[in-house]
């Protein structure tokens, strides 16, 4: 249970993220902005993601050593559903499914799909954002 915590988690994938950047090299993702195509290596978004998944764990690890750790069952959820998200984001922008689309219906539902994966991972954030707020709070309480 020991190493069961979000900080070894979230610093796992981003390393294991990271691996998996440098042997992605060949891949690119377009992405569509008012008639402009912005092409992004995919490996630049796995060092991207991985970098941000690091982050969150020297957070993690800071917290724990200097204030007060954070609760383990909002850490795990918070590790679980940032996880998920990231990989269904992913995987709706793979490029191999980016040129199998045939119709306008779907890219409007790979769209739909985008905007479901990405308000998850906004909603994760909120949830270690008020973690971080919560644990704040309650170690400026004195115990009596």
């Amino acid at each position: 249970m020991k190493f069961l915590k979000a900080e070894y988690l979230f610093l796992l994938s981003g390393l294991c993220l990271l691996i998996i950047g440098f042997f992605n090299l060949a891949k690119e993702v377009d992405i569509n902005m008012h008639d402009t195509y912005f092409v992004v290596a995919g490996s630049h978004l796995m060092y991207l993601t991985s970098a941000f998944f690091i982050l969150i764990a020297l957070i993690y690890f800071l917290f724990t050593k200097l204030l007060r750790p954070l609760n383990l069952a909002i850490g795990l959820l918070h590790y679980t559903l940032t996880l998920i998200f990231a990989i269904s984001f992913w995987l709706i922008y793979n490029p191999l499914t980016y040129y199998s689309y045939g119709t306008s219906s779907s890219f409007i539902e790979s769209g739909r799909l985008l905007l479901i994966a990405t308000g998850g991972f906004i909603i994760a954030q909120i949830l270690f954002l008020g973690d971080i707020i919560w644990s704040l709070i309650k170690s400026r309480i004195p115990k009596d």
